[in-house]
Formats: structure tokens, sequence, C-alpha cells
């Protein structure tokens, strides 16, 4: 038996629809696999409920098995996004699946793709033009882009 510990995060409504989000997962998809009802993944989504014990752990095995890592940013910490990962812009599931099959999955890549015009994001497949502009809004909203 491994006596290996896993790291502890604090999951709140933020970081598990960011975990979700980050695999690309619906709701009814993140349910199936935790061996839960969609609804409470939705109540721990909108803050109505928090998982607690087992739960707990379990997600923090499922997030360090898809490589996630649960870090949130403070408004101060603006200057550093250009680091982190897409799925912290809370962009819908499948925008985000696309940009990664097409390589990318950071802001700093995103910023790059935007700088070279609108339109090499709308040849990514599965990407169009809701998709961009959520980008964008999501862009302004930490001051990346106005």
């Amino acid at each position: 038996m491994s006596t290996k510990r896993h790291a502890e995060y604090k999951w709140d409504a933020k970081s598990i629809r960011a975990l979700r989000q980050y695999m690309s997962l619906s709701q009814q998809q993140m349910s199936e696999r935790l061996g839960i009802r969609q609804q409470t993944v939705s109540e721990w989504e909108t803050g109505m409920y928090e998982p607690r014990g087992g739960m707990c752990t379990l997600l923090t095995m499922v997030a360090e098995r898809a490589g996630f890592k649960p870090t949130y940013l403070s408004e101060s910490e603006a200057p550093n996004w250009h680091a982190h990962p897409l799925y912290q812009l809370n962009l819908k599931p499948r925008a985000l699946k696309a940009l990664r099959q097409a390589g990318i999955e950071t802001v700093s890549q995103a910023l790059e793709q935007l700088a070279k015009g609108e339109d090499t994001l709308l040849d990514i497949p599965d990407f169009g033009q809701r998709s961009l502009e959520k980008l964008k809004q999501a862009l302004r909203k930490h001051g990346l882009i106005y």
C-alpha cells in the first residue's frame, strides 16, 4: 500500500469550475467521473455547498493526475497573467479544448495569436466567433488588451 500523501487544496467554487474546464468536461461528465449527481457539481460551482472529506481528496487526486494546479490570482498579480494557463480565464470547455489542440495553453500564447490577427484564432477548428469574443472579454477584464 502506497503511503504517498496528496497535497491538500482548498476546493471552492472557482477551483472546482476551473478543474472541470481544464479537463474540458461538462458538469454531467464531471459528475459521472466522480460518481456523484450533476446537481452536486452545480451546487459546488455556485458556492451553495463545498465538497468535504473524501470528496476533497478525490478532487485533489483527479487534479494532480490531470496536471491541474488550482491557483488564483489577486488583482495585484495582473502583470503576471501572461504565464498562466488559459483555463484560469474561465472560458467554455469546448473553447479551451480547441485552443489546447492548437497548442495554445497559456495566456501569453493566446495573446501572441491575437496579435497576429483574429483570423489566426478563428481558423482553429471548433473555435468560433463567440469563443473569440469571450476570450477577448476575459483578456480585457484582466487589463491585457483594450
